[in-house]
């Protein structure tokens, strides 16, 4: 089997294309570049294309059996910076690039959602049929296109849709900008951890390591069931609490001061607690890491062994938003 992964030079991508090529898998990158900068490790030898997916055509992607999609805008911030050019490049051009595989004969399109669809559901416990309230563009385009990508699927082109979990833990290409990350990376500098809300918002968590493994997974295996509505979540049982509690136990693990929350401090409107265990019916092979303490320590460590680590939270290295803001939305030249 040929794979190819776009957005493959990224914080979940860079995992995916690793554990692609560990178990002996040909795998195909295609990522512009815009996150070089933000490398700690090298990445295992792979077939790379510096590119924009949005420039790929019918015969780049001829000889390719599965497409695992990651590129796109990936956060709240980076969907705000302009919400037209989000909804164009996170549906449209997804929809559009998930057109040219069909076309070009792949059989199986995976692509990566986010469970921030769900919005606004406070600490219901949500499945794959529960409402959905979008309250960011990104957010929105990732639903927008979950609702093409399923249209498109038919006997020869099978479509899997993993809503991810808030990812954190290690990865060639770190971010900062996920919360979790965010509190373990300023624990291992013994730097204050302040929140930016009242905590009081739930979250489900997830190692970026699990995301990628479910990704593969669903890349290589069929469904054993729910073919025909080819979405699921990816979220742990034992890693959904809330943002005060993540941050009380991320501090206390990383030997950090309890975290400091302002006495004006607002509630975070994204609120949601879902459940991922219908993937594991449809992919009995794969299964959720349970340790959510011993996750949180080995990414505290991982991020003491950055030698630069200060002085990259100082530079925000590791924010996303960061290598965009000089610039704004970047296009294909």
């Amino acid at each position: 089997m040929s794979f190819l992964v776009t957005g493959a030079q990224g914080y979940v991508g860079s995992v995916v294309a690793e554990q692609l090529a560990d178990i002996g898998l040909g795998v195909n990158i295609v990522d512009a570049g815009w996150f070089r900068d933000a490398y700690v490790l090298e990445q295992k030898q792979t077939n790379a294309n510096a590119s924009d997916f949005r420039a790929l055509q019918v015969s780049d992607l001829k000889g390719i059996d599965t497409v695992i999609h990651l590129a796109g805008y990936s956060n709240d911030p980076l969907g705000w910076l302009n919400e037209q050019d989000t909804y164009s490049l996170n549906e449209k051009a997804t929809v559009a690039f998930a057109g040219i595989a069909k076309q070009a004969g792949v059989r199986t399109f995976v692509f990566s959602s986010t469970c921030s669809v769900y919005g606004a559901s406070g600490a219901k416990n949500l499945d794959e049929t529960g409402p959905t309230h979008p309250l960011t563009p990104y957010a929105g385009a990732k639903l927008a296109a979950e609702k093409a990508l399923v249209a498109l699927q038919d006997s020869q082109f099978r479509v899997a849709i993993l809503r991810g979990a808030t990812a954190f833990g290690a990865s060639p290409v770190p971010r900062t900008d996920l919360l979790l990350n965010e509190l373990c990376a300023k624990a291992a500098c013994g730097q204050p951890i302040a929140l930016q809300s009242d905590g009081t918002s739930w979250r489900p968590f997830m190692p970026v390591d699990d995301f990628a493994r479910a990704l593969v997974v669903a890349a290589t295996d069929d469904p054993q069931c729910d073919r025909d509505v080819p979405i699921w979540n990816i979220a742990p049982p034992t890693m959904q609490m809330t943002v005060k509690d993540a941050a009380v136990r991320a501090a206390s693990i990383g030997g950090a001061a309890p975290p400091i929350v302002a006495s004006n401090s607002m509630p975070d409107r994204r609120s949601y607690r879902v459940d991922g265990t219908r993937f594991l019916r449809a992919f009995p092979k794969y299964c959720y890491s349970e340790d959510f303490d011993r996750q949180v320590a080995k990414t505290v460590e991982k991020f003491r062994n950055i030698p630069t680590l200060a002085a990259d939270l100082e530079s925000d290295r590791f924010v996303r938003l960061a290598s965009f803001k000089p610039a704004g939305i970047r296009k294909i030249a």
